[in-house]
């Protein structure tokens, strides 16, 4: 098995994210399956700036969840889905 997760942690750590946002991805990553790790890593080598936006994404709905702003949160998984789109067309 590949330590793919170990590969991630150098690209965030690459991006210069906040401690906590590192810690964050990081407790999120650890989840996913290799194939998935694999994936994320290799969009990370390729657009590193997918780092700070996956960050700022999982910050904005933790933030929408607590607050239970429903508009809010249906405006983010709106420009989530278009960023994801536009990923999938390059």
């Amino acid at each position: 098995m590949k330590d793919y997760l170990f590969q991630i942690k150098k690209e965030i750590l690459r991006a210069k994210v906040s401690n906590d946002e590192h810690h964050n991805l990081m407790q999120i990553f650890s989840k996913l399956g290799e194939d998935e790790q694999r994936s994320l890593l290799e969009l990370f080598r390729e657009s590193p700036e997918w780092i700070s936006k996956i960050s700022t994404i999982l910050k904005l709905k933790k933030d929408m969840l607590a607050s239970g702003k429903v508009i809010d949160w249906q405006k983010l998984i709106s420009e989530e889905e278009n960023s994801i789109g536009n990923l999938e067309k390059n």
